[in-house]
C-alpha cells in the first residue's frame, strides 16, 4: 500500500509539472485545413501632423476573404481576396474614372510555412505590372484634364512606382496587413516573461536599415479558450536615430556649421510601434489586430508627426 501511495504521489507531481510547463508558454501554430475560409474587415488610416496641426488624413477600408487553397506537409498557400477602389484617394473626373475601371486588384496569393509563418507573395509580379500601368494611366489622364503637367505628375508618382516595382515593396509596404496577420505564427512565447529583442526597420530615406529595440509580452491569456492578447512594442535605437538625422541633413546638402551641428545634437527622429494582437492561437486565427507606427520628427524649425494605423477585425 505504501509503495502504491508513493507511486501515485510521483505520478501526481509529474502530471502537475507537465501541466504547469504547458501553461507557461503559448505556441502560435496554424491548424488550418484545405478550404478553410475566414472573413476580415481591414482599415488603414494615415495621419500627418505639422507642429500640432493635422494637415492630412487618408482612410481606406475593405473586406478581405482568407482562404486556404493548398496545404502540404511543409507549407500553406493562401488566397487573400478583396474588393477595393484602387484610386479612391485621388480626385478624378467621371470620364477618367470610367477609363480606369478596368483596373481591379482582386486577390493576393501568398505562401506560409507549415506553422503559418509568412514566406512570400507569389503573384507580386502581376500586382506590380498592373499597378505601374495604372499609375501611368492616372498620370496621363490627370494631365489631359489639366490637373498638372505630366512631368510633375510622373515625379509625384515616382515613390509609388518604386514601391510597386519590387517584391519587397509590395510585401513590406503595400500589404503590411498580411505581415501583421501572420506575425505571431510560428513562434512560442512565455506567458510571464517579457521577450526583449533586436530588430531592423527600413530606413526612411534609404540606406542601411535602422536598429530597433523591441519587446513582446502578454496582456491576457485564456488557456481554456486558446485565446490571448499579445503586445509588441518597438522603438528605433537612439544612436541610429542620430545617424538618420545626419544622413537626412546630408541629403539636403546643408553646409556644415554651428546650425547643422546643433540640429544633429538636439534633433530627434523617433519611430515607435505599438501593436496589439487578440488571437485564437489554436487554430491560428486573429480576432482583432491593432497596429500603429508613430514617427516623430523634431529638427529645430521642422516639427511633425506621422501616424500609420492598421486594424484587422474578424467578421463573424
Amino acid at each position: 500500500m505504501q509503495r502504491l501511495f508513493i507511486f501515485g504521489f510521483i505520478l501526481m507531481l509529474m502530471n502537475s509539472g507537465f501541466s504547469q510547463s504547458k501553461s507557461m508558454t503559448v505556441p502560435f501554430v496554424s491548424y488550418w485545413a484545405l478550404g478553410d475560409i475566414y472573413n476580415f474587415k481591414v482599415s488603414k488610416i494615415n495621419e500627418q501632423w505639422k507642429e500640432d496641426k493635422l494637415i492630412k488624413t487618408d482612410t481606406t477600408a475593405y473586406l478581405a476573404n482568407f482562404e486556404v487553397i493548398d496545404s502540404t506537409e511543409n507549407s500553406y498557400k493562401i488566397k487573400w481576396s478583396f474588393q477595393t477602389q484602387l484610386v479612391n484617394n485621388i480626385e478624378l473626373s467621371d470620364r477618367v474614372l470610367e477609363k480606369l475601371a478596368k483596373y481591379q486588384m482582386t486577390h493576393v496569393i501568398y505562401r506560409t510555412s507549415e506553422v503559418g509563418a509568412f514566406i512570400e507573395i507569389e503573384n507580386w509580379q502581376e500586382i506590380s505590372t498592373m499597378m505601374q500601368s495604372l499609375l501611368k494611366d492616372i498620370s496621363e489622364a490627370m494631365a489631359a484634364d489639366g490637373v498638372a503637367k505630366k512631368e510633375a505628375l510622373d515625379q509625384a508618382f515616382q515613390p509609388l512606382i518604386t514601391v510597386y516595382g519590387s517584391k519587397e515593396g509590395i510585401e513590406q509596404v503595400v500589404f503590411k496587413e498580411i505581415h501583421h496577420f501572420h506575425f505571431p505564427l510560428g513562434s512560442e512565447f512565455k506567458v510571464k516573461k517579457t521577450l526583449k529583442y533586436k530588430d531592423l526597420l527600413p530606413n526612411l530615406i534609404g540606406g542601411e536599415p535602422l536598429k530597433a529595440d523591441g519587446k513582446i509580452y502578454f496582456k491576457e491569456v485564456d488557456f481554456d479558450e486558446n485565446y490571448c492578447v499579445l503586445i509588441q512594442e518597438l522603438q528605433v535605437n537612439p544612436k541610429d536615430s542620430k545617424r538618420l538625422i545626419s544622413e537626412f541633413l546630408g541629403q539636403m546638402k546643408l553646409e556644415k556649421g554651428n546650425e547643422m551641428a546643433q540640429i544633429i545634437n538636439t534633433g530627434k527622429i523617433d519611430v515607435r510601434d505599438y501593436n496589439r494582437y487578440a488571437y485564437y492561437y489554436d487554430p491560428g486565427v486573429p480576432v482583432e489586430i491593432d497596429a500603429q507606427r508613430e514617427t516623430l520628427i523634431d529638427l529645430g524649425k521642422e516639427k511633425g508627426r506621422k501616424v500609420e494605423k492598421i486594424r484587422i477585425e474578424l467578421v463573424e
